[in-house]
């Protein structure tokens, strides 16, 4: 299985990269369908593998992206996400209360460097990641094998500026972890 996995990653991600030469918005579909059957893939695997090992409390990290920040905040959470101070002005709030209840890492990277060195400090079990279409799949390709549940951000300012998510979806993943915590 472990193999499939790494065929399926390997097929999308190098399909997404010579389709996009032809069509942005073939790309953009194919990255997003990605996303998709990867999330299905991850939960399905993530849930078998620890029913198996049946470990107890899960290493959960929630990695986002630091465009989630108001650009207007003087408070930088890149490196220390306890840097917030929790003015309700942008979502990072609402995940600084989320990881605190459900007792989950949280982490900020502003590219791809930074975030695998979240995923290699902190050795989550899995991993909750919000961005762009564009990051998730190559942060999923990246942090292979690692388990990376993607969940896509809205850029209502244009790309890297101020962007958010539905903090519905981040609910609905933990609660589809819960079975298992």
């Amino acid at each position: 299985m472990k193999l499939l996995r790494f065929f399926f990653i390997e097929f999308f991600y190098i399909s997404s990269i010579i389709i996009g030469s032809i069509s942005s918005q073939l790309k953009l579909k194919i990255r997003k369908i990605f996303i998709e059957i990867n999330n299905f893939y991850t939960l399905k695997k993530y849930k078998k593998m620890k029913n198996k090992l049946d470990t107890g409390k899960d290493k959960i990290l929630i990695l986002l992206p630091h465009c989630l920040q108001s650009s207007l905040c003087p408070y930088k959470i890149t490196f220390d996400v306890n840097n917030c101070k929790m003015c309700g002005k942008c979502i990072i709030s609402s995940f600084i209360k989320i990881s605190k209840d459900k007792n989950l890492y949280i982490k900020v990277a502003n590219g791809g460097t930074l975030a695998r060195k979240a995923i290699k400090d902190v050795n989550p079990d899995i991993t909750l990641a919000v961005a762009c279409e564009r990051d998730l799949v190559s942060g999923i390709y990246d942090a292979y094998p690692h388990f990376i549940y993607g969940i896509l951000n809205s850029r209502p300012n244009g790309d890297c500026m101020d962007t958010s998510v539905d903090i519905k979806e981040i609910e609905k993943f933990i609660y589809q972890l819960k079975i298992i915590e």
